[in-house]
């Protein structure tokens, strides 16, 4: 197992060379993202097919209590999802009902309502909450009919490449487009274009289940597990990253099932990504300006963005709830892939935010 170690005075000395960084807050939530990526060690890769699971440890300073899962939440009855009072395509009322906290991850799908949603950022509820406003993107084109007061959970994560548009975009139109040509590559028809019909479909299901069944159990076998980042063939898909193992353990399910989606439909074959990259990509994260986001629930919520890394998460307390990194589009981090340029090579649109004010 070999460590992601770097220091305050090399990560100082980094700053200073590198022009990407945009900025760097002035309370402690920057220190928190990179305290928390530099305590990670990542270790040797589980795989199937063309798809390579590295599990990551977090070092550091564990959650004594783990919260609740959306899945948990609402299948106790713990946690009510409905449409906002006044209805809107990108927002939706939650309120948790029980003296635990719950914890609803930035992709996770929820089924109902006038539409199927996604969740768009990290939310953790306190305990009788009362009812707290969320933001959501939609997932289901094509309908805006009640099918239901309440909204369920099937398990699903958004695809990483419709999460990585939604973090890098912020807008619907673009979701939708990554939910069309999900469809599109799993040659799955559907009246309402949902993503759930994706994941449904007879095809999809049998292509998916090899994976799930050659990796499901990662978090088993690497105890000390509490995140991944997943590669198919020559391209890093995405990281997710939690302080808290059980956590992991909790959601590895539901996100394996979303990397292996795009397994499914790939032409990509066996790759070569070692350790070495991988913890290479992480710490192009710590270049990355991070800004403080609004969230309705607890903690601080932030985003993460560089021409070379897109991201977020939440922190709690100090301690690290989840983050999730993915590559800016456009880009492949590849074998020996040394760094480069950022602002030659980040996409427009990337240019352009990184360069806004705060």
């Amino acid at each position: 197992m070999k460590g992601l170690k770097i220091g305050l005075v090399a990560f100082v000395l980094l700053l200073t060379s590198v022009g990407a960084f945009s900025r760097i807050l002035p309370d402690s939530l920057q220190e928190d993202v990179q305290s928390f990526i530099s305590h990670l060690s990542v270790d040797s890769p589980s795989s199937y097919g063309n798809l390579r699971v590295f599990t990551v440890e977090y070092r550091g300073k564990k959650p004594d209590q783990s919260p609740v899962t959306t899945d948990e939440a609402l299948r106790k009855g713990w946690l009510v999802v409905t449409e906002a009072a006044k209805e809107s395509v990108p927002t939706l009322d939650v309120q948790n009902q029980s003296s635990s906290w719950i914890f609803m991850m930035s992709g996770e799908v929820l089924l109902g309502g006038k539409q199927d949603r996604m969740l768009r950022d990290d939310t953790l509820l306190p305990p009788h909450s009362g009812r707290i406003r969320v933001a959501v993107f939609c997932v289901e084109q094509g309908r805006w009919a009640l099918r239901s007061s309440e909204f369920k959970s099937k398990a699903m994560v958004s695809n990483p490449e419709v999460r990585q548009m939604a973090r890098e975009s912020q807008d619907q139109s673009a979701v939708w487009g990554k939910v069309a040509k999900m469809k599109e590559e799993n040659s799955v028809s559907s009246g309402s274009g949902t993503l759930a019909d994706v994941y449904e479909d007879k095809g999809v299901e049998s292509r998916t289940r090899k994976y799930m069944d050659g990796l499901a159990r990662v978090p088993s076998v690497r105890r000390n597990a509490t995140g991944v980042v997943v590669t198919l063939g020559d391209r890093i898909l995405g990281a997710d990253l939690f302080s808290d193992r059980v956590l992991f353990a909790e959601l590895w399910t539901k996100l394996l099932r979303s990397y292996a989606l795009e397994a499914g439909t790939s032409r990509d074959s066996w790759g070569s990504i070692d350790v070495n990259d991988v913890e290479r990509f992480l710490k192009r994260a710590l270049r990355a300006g991070v800004s403080r986001q609004n969230t309705p629930g607890e903690g601080r919520l932030f985003s993460i963005r560089s021409g070379e890394v897109t991201g977020g998460g939440l922190v709690y307390e100090g301690e690290m709830v989840h983050v999730d990194l993915f590559p800016a589009t456009g880009l492949r981090y590849e074998k020996g892939d040394r760094d480069r340029n950022p602002e030659r090579m980040a996409p427009p649109h990337i240019r352009q935010q990184q360069n806004m004010p705060n």
